[in-house]
């Protein structure tokens, strides 16, 4: 008979992959004690069951698909503890039915399953049922269902973990970080294994890195709450980010780690990625590296831009202000104005050209074209809303020509490899 270890709890682990199925077998099943060379017989036998196993399944629409599973997904697969626990005969008899069960009440699709169970096999172990009674939890979060699947899709082993221990883990994480269990759960969301991260793991991490940047501990745990990919990044490794990347930009470390208070993603940049953005950054636009360094860190966002988007954003500025020169002086005083959207830029433009004036770069321009009209407001909305229609009338124009170009060169190309 199958068993179904759903209910069994693995304490206060961080990462229920790495501890689960061990303590699974343990608590529950005698079968561990299985000579190794039963066990191993057992393990091949399942292996081929596995590789002729075809379970059949509809996706959203309805269309029916066939679901198998690669020699290096069945290795992966059995790398956990379910030879241990089941025969050939059993396991066959009830993955296909557990299978599409929690595809139908998950409301997934078959590949996203296939992917969570290879990557986490211990849900292999856990009927329908438990898995769908775990979910639940988002209705007491007060999440909705939906998004906290596909928060578990992210961290697989949130459909393991029980409504009471998620519920315990978030009481407490929210305590450590003094936050409120909304703005944890938020945070959570976005960077699933915090649902799963102990709050003395979570504390003594805060510390750590507070103490190698130097920096007050309640600010980093402010920054880390609206990038809480920080509360699962190496202390060390981020403490090593900044070092470099202030090195290799030539500026303080505490302006470094300024900049990247307001990018937290800056602490995870790889400083050669960085290092490069800048210096290809700057030679785009045309301005001395130095020039460019404390132009930027006033908005440290422009560090992870692409070079190359930054010289297609910079044409529009010299168009905007009518030459080179004058867009790089404006980019050094107003290095905000980079990262404008293209539909803020054409109204800016017009702005200016309504207004005579360009000073107003750095205010919302729908405000300038307003406060400009103000004795006429309704002429005011229809050049504003005249200047969006040009705007997306220009965009869907340039995405058909872009699309009619990639079709004819597919065709070509077509039409090429059959003359060859």
């Amino acid at each position: 008979m199958l068993k179904d270890f759903g209910s069994t709890e693995t304490g206060s682990t961080e990462d229920l992959s790495e501890t689960s199925s061990s303590e699974l077998v343990d608590s529950v099943s005698n079968e561990s004690d299985i000579p190794t060379d039963k066990t191993d017989k057992r393990i091949e036998e399942l292996k081929d069951m596995f590789s002729n196993l075809k379970i059949e399944v509809s996706d959203d629409e309805g269309n029916p698909q066939i679901i198998t599973f690669t020699k290096l997904e069945i290795e992966n697969i059995f790398q956990s503890n379910l030879g241990d626990l089941y025969t050939p005969e059993t396991l066959e008899k009830v993955t296909p039915t557990r299978f599409v069960t929690n595809v139908k009440n998950l409301g997934i699709s078959p590949s996203a399953w296939k992917a969570t169970l290879v990557s986490f096999p211990t849900l292999m172990k856990l009927t329908p049922e438990r898995i769908t009674c775990n979910i639940s939890v988002a209705d007491q979060l007060n999440v909705n269902r939906e998004e906290y699947i596909q928060a578990a899709l992210k961290y697989p082993p949130l459909f393991a973990r029980t409504p009471e221990t998620v519920s315990e883990h978030i009481n407490n994480a929210a305590t450590v970080l003094g936050t409120t269990n909304a703005q944890y759960i938020h945070s959570a969301l976005q960077y699933p294994p915090l649902f799963g991260s102990s709050s003395e793991r979570i504390s003594s991490h805060v510390t750590n890195v507070s103490e190698l940047l130097n920096i007050d501990r309640k600010s980093f745990i402010d920054t880390a709450l609206r990038y809480p990919s920080l509360l699962g990044s190496n202390p060390e490794t981020i403490a090593k980010n900044v070092s470099q990347t202030s090195e290799l930009l030539g500026v303080e470390k505490q302006k470094y780690i300024a900049a990247a208070m307001k990018v937290p993603s800056l602490f995870c940049q790889a400083p050669e990625t960085i290092s490069a953005n800048v210096s290809n950054g700057a030679l785009q636009l045309g301005i001395e590296k130095d020039q460019y360094i404390d132009s930027v860190l006033q908005k440290p966002s422009i560090l992870t831009f692409a070079p190359v988007s930054l010289r297609g954003k910079f044409d529009v500025l010299v168009i905007f202000y009518g030459s080179e020169e004058r867009a790089r002086e404006m980019v050094l005083a107003r290095p905000a104005i980079l990262t404008y959207s293209k539909s803020r830029d054409l109204l800016h433009y017009f702005a200016m050209l309504i207004t005579g004036n360009e000073s107003g770069d750095t205010k919302n321009p729908e405000n300038i074209i307003r406060n400009y009209f103000s004795n006429d407001p309704s002429k005011a909305e229809r050049v504003i809303e005249s200047i969006k229609d040009m705007y997306t009338n220009y965009t869907e124009r340039e995405k058909k020509e872009a699309s009619l170009i990639r079709k004819q060169r597919i065709e070509k190309n077509a039409s090429d490899n059959l003359t060859n």
